[in-house]
């Protein structure tokens, strides 16, 4: 797989060094707003929103679109013909496409720290007091530390950010499998991505309404004090039993849709 890995890196690099770029560009667009304030403070939120809208849609793109050109282009015969699995081949693309995710995100949030403590320095002492407040109430609401609360937010985060992807990937090799003798086009793979998320989905739905979440949901609904900050002890809605649920359904999915295309792929698909 490592030459695989390397092999993935070669062929992006130009990409990834224009998304640096851009990041780089965007941050400075914010820091920029934020010391212009008033009106401007529009791009600086703009900016900061673009970031990390871009460090999760940016490596999604890069790999689906990546690997349909394997199968659209002639670089692809010689990536497919190769004496590698299909568990290697998606393993590669899988990996590379997380650390695109992590180095993403490592840099976005650099990007916010630094623009927190700019904040302070430009003057925007009475709203970074507020966010303090919000932030500081936020695990008190959901009965844990902020340790955990990131820690969730960021594994959950990337687990439905592998679920996506690899469902793409299944989508694409599934189409590319089952129409093999039709015309191979973009469409067809978005259309059926579409079908299996609809059916996932469902199947998610189903699966939370059974450990109670419909019903919880109409209780919480019911209870007017449970919307109020300052008495946040009393929310009803056990919030992280449901996402530690959610993480475990977008494992279960990853591994299918991983194991679905890899079956696929050692059967070598007609190119």
């Amino acid at each position: 797989m490592g030459k695989l890995m390397k092999y993935e890196l070669f062929r992006r690099s130009k990409l990834l060094i224009s998304i640096l770029i851009v990041l780089v560009f965007m941050e400075g667009a914010a820091v920029y707003g934020l010391y212009r304030g008033g009106e401007w403070l529009i791009l600086f939120f703009i900016m900061l929103m673009g970031m990390a809208f871009a460090a999760f849609l940016v490596p999604l793109l890069d790999a689906v679109v990546n690997y349909y050109s394997d199968f659209k282009n002639t670089h692809g015969y010689m990536l497919f013909l190769t004496p590698q699995s299909g568990y290697s081949l998606i393993g590669s693309k899988a990996v590379f496409a997380l650390i695109e995710l992590l180095s993403a995100l490592a840099l976005v949030a650099v990007f916010y720290t630094a623009n927190f403590h700019l904040a302070g320095a430009f003057g925007y002492t009475d709203e970074l007091a507020l966010l303090r407040t919000v932030f500081q109430q936020i695990p008190q609401m959901l009965g844990t530390s902020t340790a955990g609360i990131v820690s969730l937010g960021v594994t959950s985060g990337i687990l439905q950010f592998f679920n996506t992807i690899m469902l793409a990937i299944f989508a694409v090799t599934l189409t590319k499998t089952l129409l093999s003798q039709k015309s191979f086009n973009w469409l067809i793979a978005l259309l059926m991505y579409f079908a299996l998320a609809m059916g996932i989905e469902t199947v998610n739905g189903l699966v939370l309404t059974g450990f109670g979440f419909v019903t919880d949901m109409i209780s919480f609904s019911q209870d007017a004090s449970a919307v109020t900050l300052e008495l946040g002890d009393e929310i009803k809605l056990d919030i992280i039993k449901y996402i530690l649920v959610s993480m475990g359904l977008y494992v279960i999915w990853i591994g299918a849709a991983f194991t679905g295309s890899g079956m696929l792929l050692n059967k070598r698909v007609d190119l």
